[in-house]
């Protein structure tokens, strides 16, 4: 079993434009569909083993993917910059 998931995001839609598939398909509703799920259905492993990491650029802000990861997830994210 894994020790942690890692998962990367950006915020809302408009934050994770930058996260495209290899074809370079918008993949966000993808990604937040299967976050749900595994939240929905493993709900201890989400709180205790799920990390996510956001990088910051220029489509979204510190205080809006604070604020986004908090209220969806209950979460802060691991933070970087592009």
């Amino acid at each position: 079993m894994l020790e942690c998931l890692f998962i990367g995001l950006d915020g809302d839609y408009n934050s994770s434009l930058y996260r495209v598939s290899k074809k370079g398909n918008k993949i966000y509703n993808k990604i937040l569909l299967n976050i749900k799920k595994l939240k929905q259905k493993y709900p201890e492993y989400f709180k205790n083993k799920v990390v996510f990491n956001t990088v910051l650029h220029d489509k979204n802000s510190l205080l809006d993917v604070l604020e986004f990861m908090k209220s969806n997830f209950d979460k802060i994210p691991k933070l970087s910059e592009l």
